[in-house]
């Protein structure tokens, strides 16, 4: 599908004016539409399956299915992941009778009724597209358009034989002559007035039809033509060719001339009427002043797509029918989001900080941004002198900010917008500095990521916490400091828990076993009496009276969803996640889940970067920009999807759908689809099923939450049971009311109570031989299920281990890539004959500059390839970036390591340049440094990549080993 944004916010009032399909067919809007919005339309075409890309009508049935009136390829019918066409087929008579099927009508009483263009009316019998044909004698074989009141009585509007009616209890559909006893001519639309009145509009004009008798004369004497209807629940609007008209007591009158030809009509609850013409969607409010159909300054939608026909379903999206242009999706976004896109996709927030709500600061890995509000327009720009600065966390300090950069601290003047290092942080300049908190009294805490913590404070002393320190925490690395309020801190230890501080300085620790949680720390949140622990598998909570911890799995279906950060507002704990934002309610942990379609410009949020303003409004970050909100502005009345059975088999055949699914003696399988009725972004939508035995007491588990819309069972045992079935939507809200189907395993005459008395009158052994052969057959299919199930198996994890080995390989170089690296070298024990190289090639930017990019990367493959052959089976090679290289060598001491390093740099600098190629000397610069006892790889590689730093500054083209 193809998806595009409108980017205008509009109100309740405008959005209903998707949700009146036309002619006069209304549904409810649910909550998600009545807070300002943006929309977000999406193409549904042939690429996706439509057997037509011209739509005349739309529907959903009582299942929750799509329905599709095409002008030429049968009746389509969407559930969310695939669409399937019923057409017409000479040698089928229980097909559809004619592929023209430009109209579909989904019934209030589940059935469906498809009306063709040359075949007449056709309802539908079962889910595999079985049609029975309604035509009776005379009855329509041209239908333009069909309605059902709300009595259930159908209207059936023809092009060649007037307007004819099916009640419910009636077979075949009824002629409706006028007063003169003359069928009418062409009908175009119908809706349904007050007080069981319906309107026709006709090529004879325009009538009203109340009761079973003949239509009197044309309404108000309006013989015209019209061809669009729709009734506001107080008075009719119409529309002929190009003018729209409003009824006052009983008379036509215009209000607006001169559009395109108009298909549909359209109304929204305050009385702005939104019209489907030969050149797009216009809408006038209720005085019948052109307005724009979404607000803000577009006059016409779509100008270049001829729209037939809107419908509202129930999950809340819009469809649009048009010619030739299959049919628009539209959906409301979440209200409350505001997003911040940074200059492309690929940039990153790393660190945020509300200066005030109309200036941020962003820390990026190129530097220090700022995005200002001046004179109501957006300001977006880097500070001067900030690029070569990586920065990672934010403190607020009266009079400047102070920034955490990847080396050391440095100080920002918002006001003269000046970076200067401060004397009092010089400790820091060569370490990565992960988390940083100011306190009202001037005391400061900084934490690294591999020094430990360094605790400033207001007499000038500096305390350290680290495992080598008198104030022992059982890692060097922090991920976060956050106050307690009665003046002490918690820390996030990145591989050993939680510490807290307290106001007198001792330090209590929570590892991860203690707080129930799985890898890595990346934020801490004192809540309550609570604390709130967010790592790299999920999210954990501590409480903090009883000492009692609980793990939270936020989305069933990735239960090792990394939690990256997390804030308070609004009765909720925000936790911005590598699949999205959720809410968490803190009365119910209850957890909304949000997403790109629903208003995020992201959805991939990281660590340390998030902010809280001074009114409450936060901050989340990530790869390709940032999202803020008010956290009580943000909708969380979302409604879970309805979900119901739609089709199902018994070894292979169709059967009936009802509330109880009658099994044959000795039947097989039985296969289940499914649907969520939520088509805001149906990949999204989870399912989990049960089944329940009616004879056992005992409650069964559900099965795991899986996006497959199918449920496959082999060999039920005769008996009664209930299918439940729940679906979630990709905001993660389940219903709360399962849907079930009974079914019924018929027993054969053997397995009834009479049966098995006459058994045992013939002989045990002939039951024994029975039930043996029975039993025996069950196994073999079993078995075969089994064995086809195990080869799937081998051959997804045969695609698994490919894709592991993709994910970790660095496309260009084919080397391993950081990622690839640091799993390879991690899942080593650290000896001390490991050493680190971080090798960076010498002036790389000249190559690109001068010769050009595809010389570059033939310098960097060249590079890759010298790097493969100077080194040893045991090393461990890898890109580690841009124009950096890392190895692991496995040396016995440091003079072979740095003998090792030094032959890697003659390889290459002596070396020839690429073959082929004229190119300057290459040359690079290689950092040494040895794996500590007990030192995390990352530390080792820090180091070696600050004498790597050292190697620049002092001529570039060496080894550096020390410093």
């Amino acid at each position: 599908m193809y998806r595009f944004m409108f980017g205008l916010p509009f109100r309740l009032s405008i959005l209903w004016m998707l949700l009146v399909a036309g002619p006069g067919l209304v549904h409810a809007a649910p909550q998600v539409w009545t807070e300002p919005h943006s929309v977000e339309f999406e193409m549904l075409s042939l690429a996706d399956g439509l057997s037509d890309s011209t739509v005349f009508s739309i529907s959903q049935d009582q299942g929750g299915r799509i329905w599709l009136g095409t002008a030429s390829g049968g009746a389509n019918v969407f559930d969310g992941y695939r669409i399937e066409a019923f057409r017409h087929h000479e040698e089928d008579p229980l097909s559809l009778s004619h592929s023209g099927a430009g109209e579909v009508l989904a019934l209030q009483n589940g059935g469906v009724l498809v009306g063709t263009w040359g075949g007449g009316l056709n309802r539908l019998l079962d889910v595999d597209g079985r049609f029975e044909n309604l035509h009776a004698d005379g009855a329509p074989t041209h239908i333009q358009v069909m309605f059902e009141d709300r009595r259930g009585t159908v209207w059936i509007g023809s092009a060649d034989s007037g307007l004819w009616r099916l009640d419910a209890d009636q077979h075949r559909p009824a002629p409706v002559l006028r007063f003169d006893g003359v069928p009418f001519e062409r009908i175009w639309s119908i809706v349904e007035g007050l007080q069981d009145t319906v309107w026709v509009a006709t090529q004879n004009g325009l009538f009203e039809v109340e009761g079973d008798g003949p239509v009197p004369m044309p309404a108000g004497g309006w013989n015209r033509h019209p061809r669009a209807l729709v009734h506001d629940g107080t008075q009719l609007w119409l529309a002929d060719g190009e003018t729209l008209f409003r009824m006052e007591d009983g008379v036509p009158v215009p209000v607006q001339a001169g559009l395109p030809l108009i298909n549909t009509l359209a109304i929204s609850p305050d009385g702005r009427i939104l019209i489907g013409t030969l050149a797009g969607i216009h809408a006038v409010d209720a005085m019948g002043r052109r307005v724009p159909p979404f607000g803000g300054s577009e006059w016409v939608l779509f100008p270049e797509r001829q729209v037939r026909r809107f419908y509202f379903d129930r999950s809340g999206v819009g469809w649009i029918a048009t010619r030739e242009a299959g049919v628009i999706k539209a959906q409301a976004t979440v209200a409350g989001f505001d997003g911040h896109p940074l200059e492309t996709a690929l940039d990153t927030a790393d660190a945020i900080l509300e200066l005030s709500p109309q200036d941020v600061l962003i820390g990026s890995r190129r530097g220090l941004w700022r995005l200002r509000y001046e004179a109501g327009e957006r300001r977006f720009y880097r500070v001067p002198d900030s690029e070569p600065h990586s920065i990672m966390r934010f403190a607020r300090r009266d009079n400047d900010v102070l920034l955490a950069t990847r080396n050391g601290i440095l100080s920002f003047d918002p006001v003269n917008e000046n970076l200067n290092r401060l004397a009092r942080f010089a400790v820091h300049d060569d370490q990565m500095v992960t988390a940083l908190k100011s306190y009202p009294d001037g005391s400061i805490d900084v934490g690294t990521w591999s020094a430990g913590l360094f605790r400033y404070g207001v007499d000038g002393r500096v305390q350290r916490y680290a495992p080598d320190s008198e104030s022992v925490i059982p890692d060097v690395a922090i991920s976060d400091i956050e106050p307690d309020g009665v003046g002490g801190i918690w820390l996030g230890l990145w591989t050993a828990g939680v510490a807290h501080i307290d106001a007198s300085g001792q330090v209590r620790v929570l590892d991860r076993e203690t707080l129930v949680v799985d890898g890595n720390v990346h934020d801490v949140l004192p809540l309550r009496d609570e604390l709130w622990v967010a790592t790299s598998f999920g999210l954990g909570r501590q409480d903090l009276r009883d000492g009692t911890s609980r793990r939270l799995v936020l989305v069933p279906d990735f239960p090792n969803n990394a939690v990256q950060r997390l804030a308070a507002g609004a009765e909720r704990l925000w936790a911005a996640t590598t699949r999205g934002l959720m809410a968490i309610d803190l009365n119910d942990s209850s957890v909304t889940r949000f997403g790109t379609s629903d208003g995020l410009v992201i959805d991939e949020f990281y660590a340390r970067s998030g902010d809280s303003g001074d009114d409450g409004r936060i901050y989340f970050g990530g790869l390709g920009g940032f999202v803020s909100f008010l956290p009580e502005e943000v909708e969380l009345m979302l409604e879970p999807p309805t979900a119901d059975v739609v089709t199902a088999w018994v070894d292979g055949d169709p059967v009936p759908i009802s509330d109880e699914i009658e099994l044959p003696p000795l039947a097989d399988t039985l296969r289940l689809r499914y649907i969520a009725a939520d088509y805001r972004q149906a990949t999204g939508n989870r399912f989990r099923w049960r089944l329940t035995d009616d004879d056992e007491d005992t409650e069964e588990a559900w099965s795991p939450v899986s996006a497959e819309p199918e449920a496959f069972f082999v060999g039920l045992e005769p008996g009664d049971y209930q299918f439940e079935l729940q679906a979630a939507n990709s905001n993660g809200l389940w219903n709360a009311q399962a849907a079930t189907v009974s079914l019924q395993v018929k027993p054969a005459w053997w397995q009834t109570r009479w049966g098995q008395v006459g058994i045992i009158m013939v002989g045990f052994l002939l039951v024994w031989a029975w039930n043996y052969w029975n039993t025996h057959r069950i196994r073999i299919r079993n078995r075969e299920l089994q064995a086809e199930v195990g080869q799937q198996t081998q051959a997804l994890q045969r695609a698994n281990r490919s894709l592991e080995v993709a994910a970790s390989t660095d496309y260009l170089t084919r080397l391993l890539n950081r990622r690839g690296f640091l799993a390879r070298v991690n899942a080593e024990e650290p000896v001390l004959q490991h050493f680190f190289a971080v090798i960076d090639v010498d002036n790389f930017k000249q190559f690109n500059d001068r010769y050009g990019h595809e010389t570059g990367d033939l310098v960097l493959q060249h590079v890759a390839d010298l790097l493969r052959e100077g080194t040893r089976d045991d090393d461990v090679v890898a890109r580690w970036g841009g124009e950096e290289f890392i190895v692991r060598l496995d040396a016995v001491d440091r003079d072979a390591a740095i003998e090792a390093a030094e032959r890697i740099r003659e390889a290459i600098s002596s070396g020839p340049p690429a073959e082929g190629l004229d190119l300057p000397p290459i040359s690079v610069t290689i950092g040494l440094a040895q794996q500590r006892p007990g030192e995390q790889s990352m530390a080792t590689i820090h180091r070696a990549d600050t004498r790597l730093l050292l190697g620049k500054q002092q001529g570039k083209n060496r080894v550096v080993a020390k410093g």
